[in-house]
């Protein structure tokens, strides 16, 4: 009688291992191929290396290429005007990149084109990149400063504190409050895995990765304590950059860009750059405030998308404001 009881709890045992295991092969399955056809996006910057970018590792940190128009530019610059011209080293994201306009219209190159029109050319190398945020920006600075032997380092201030994880040919950037493993990288809070099996997961399923990052985002963005600290961390270190080589610091600080409406408040919006924006002032940088100088103005032709990245209009806008103050900047630099 025992004997035959523990046969029907063995086999029903079985059975419900069985169905929970096709069950979720087959959810699984599901998901598979719903990210893969639907291909969405959850809230969270991941930097692919599939040919369109490249991984780097440069001076420790993963860094990547996305293009090669903002070298193109400046070589095509320096080809112009000669080896002797002032040079200034920009770094920065998809803002400084030009996100949604051509390779013509950034403002870096707009920049160039005013100033060989005025008869004082300057050149630009701009290594900003997408999704780039501050220790992405400082190793290039780090790494390009010196041997580009610009005079100025043109620093576009916006999403700067956060880290990378890179897990096989990507990386990605939690969201402050994303659930995390020890290595950094988002996981399931309520499936814990040994980070080896996850990260696993991670690289042969699009499926995964997409459970993962979704369940691991927070319900509720908090701002985080530690990020003013780190910000202004941040702007010390671009600072002594800029004093190892002989060159000026020209912090921009970037904006969002409402879709209604003409007031644009970031101070309200982004305490790192209130803390960056503060430091500054306290050590005599002179700071670009770009929010401050387009506040008023009609912003909706100005602007690519409700985030921060700028139609070509706005880009042609944003070299207006900077173009005297680089100038001060490169003067200010003259050996």
């Amino acid at each position: 009688m025992r004997s035959s009881s523990l046969t029907v709890l063995l086999r029903g045992l079985a059975t419900l291992l069985l169905t929970t295991t096709v069950t979720l092969v087959a959810f699984l399955g599901i998901l598979e191929a719903y990210v893969r056809l639907a291909t969405p996006r959850p809230r969270i910057n991941i930097v692919r290396n599939d040919g369109l970018r490249r991984l780097v590792e440069v001076e420790g940190t993963w860094t990547w290429t996305e293009s090669p128009r903002g070298a193109e530019a400046y070589a095509g610059c320096l080809e112009a005007h000669g080896e002797a011209v002032p040079r200034v080293l920009v770094v920065g994201s998809s803002i400084a990149y030009g996100t949604d306009v051509g390779p013509e219209a950034p403002f870096t190159v707009r920049l160039m084109e005013r100033a060989a029109a005025r008869g004082e050319p300057w050149c630009l190398l701009n290594v900003a990149q997408p999704a780039m945020v501050g220790e992405q920006k400082l190793a290039l600075a780090r790494a390009h400063l010196g041997e580009s032997g610009a005079r100025v380092l043109l620093w576009e201030v916006w999403g700067e504190v956060g880290h990378f994880a890179r897990v096989g040919d990507r990386a990605y950037l939690p969201t402050v409050g994303m659930h995390v493993d020890a290595d950094g990288v988002p996981a399931i809070p309520w499936l814990p895995l040994a980070p080896g099996l996850h990260h696993g997961l991670l690289r042969w399923s699009r499926g995964w990765e997409y459970l993962s990052l979704r369940a691991s985002a927070p319900r509720v963005v908090t701002l985080d304590a530690r990020s003013p600290a780190e910000g202004i961390a941040l702007a010390q270190a671009m600072a002594e950059v800029a004093r190892a080589h002989d060159a000026v610091l020209l912090p921009v600080i970037a904006t969002p860009l409402p879709a209604s409406g003409t007031k644009i408040l970031w101070k309200r919006q982004e305490p790192v750059h209130l803390a960056i924006a503060s430091w500054l002032t306290g050590q005599g940088i002179a700071w670009v405030d770009l929010g401050g100088a387009l506040e008023g103005e009609d912003i909706l032709p100005l602007r690519a998308d409700p985030c921060c990245h700028f139609s070509e209009a706005g880009h042609a806008r944003v070299a207006e404001v900077l173009e005297v103050p680089l100038r001060e900047a490169l003067a200010a630099g003259e050996p």
